[in-house]
């Protein structure tokens, strides 16, 4: 299953997601995440997740490019927003 996959299917049973993610200064990170969207970022042929990083309290943009892996977890969660995938 790819990242994209993995993550939308965690989104449509509302399924935290683990992300394995390298940020812009190659610092590597595993982040739990509730998936709401899968959008076009703004670098021509990119794509972005936004999802609220449980970790940081916070909703966040990651850039697929970014996410070595994704895998769903069994922790189900409570939308916040509209789950758009």
């Amino acid at each position: 299953m790819t990242a994209i996959e993995a993550i939308t299917a965690a989104a449509r049973s509302l399924h935290t997601v683990v992300l394995n993610y390298t940020d812009v200064k190659g610092a590597s990170s595993i982040r739990e995440v509730e998936p709401y969207s899968l959008r076009p970022g703004a670098d021509a042929g990119s794509l972005r997740i936004f999802a609220h990083d449980l970790t940081r309290d916070h909703i966040r943009g990651f850039r697929m490019d970014r996410v070595a892996v994704a895998e769903m977890t069994e922790n189900v969660f409570v939308p916040r927003w509209v789950v758009e995938l």
